[in-house]
């Protein structure tokens, strides 16, 4: 996959490659490539899924120039029949189907790198949570992106969760996820608080605490 990126990219002034040296985790990776970039807006890609061809200049086009919305949400198209409830819950936690503003990125912190969201895999929707409370948005009901089941990825290992009524197929999860999930609960009350008082400018305004130790970068 590197090598068919660099060739793709040769001679291409305005792309820049960035690789880690071991495997950093989508939420370290994504943050490190949007603070190497200058572009006004982000896209995020997992190598599983595809975007189609319209999807850039779809999201384009409904940002640009529409003062007062920073983010737009498309619909996602999957080979797999879903849930009515759950392709929503989908298509609303993910971010492969998201542009958003840089500016608002940089705000919320980027995407969290706190041992409770990998646990319990809720960088997306923390994110995704983040941007919806503190940002007004756009949503286009085209299916711009492609987000693909292979074996045993995210996607196919909450298969049968996804084709079934709400709460009917629950998938295995940790003994100590009742423990976990106050934890992520507790956490996203006390960040929301250090937004709300880092919107209205006061100088306390601090992250939560990791491990016990507070965050000067974010999340």
């Amino acid at each position: 996959t590197w090598d068919k990126i660099c060739e793709y990219t040769r001679n291409k002034g305005h792309y820049r490659l960035l690789r880690n040296a071991q495997n950093q985790g989508p939420a370290l990776t994504r943050n490190a490539a949007v603070k190497a970039t200058s572009a006004k807006l982000l896209f995020f890609l997992d190598a599983d899924d595809r975007f189609r061809e319209r999807h850039i200049f779809l999201c384009y086009r409904a940002l640009h120039p529409k003062p007062g919305h920073y983010w737009v949400k498309t619909k996602v198209f999957m080979q797999d029949k879903l849930h009515t409830w759950w392709k929503r819950a989908v298509e609303n936690s993910i971010i492969i189907n998201l542009c958003v503003k840089k500016e608002c990125h940089d705000f919320i912190g980027g995407f969290p790198t706190h041992d409770l969201f990998k646990k319990v895999y809720a960088e997306d929707l923390f994110y995704s949570q983040m941007l919806f409370r503190f940002y007004s948005g756009l949503r286009v009901n085209a299916e711009t992106v492609e987000y693909t089941r292979r074996t045993r990825n995210t996607f196919d290992n909450q298969l049968k969760k996804f084709q079934s009524l709400p709460g009917q197929n629950p998938e295995a999860v940790p003994e100590n996820i009742e423990d976990l999930s106050v934890q992520v609960d507790r956490y996203i009350l006390d960040y929301v608080k250090y937004l709300e008082d880092k919107q209205a400018g006061k100088s306390s305004a601090r992250p939560p605490r990791k491990n016990g130790v507070r965050s000067s970068e974010g999340v």
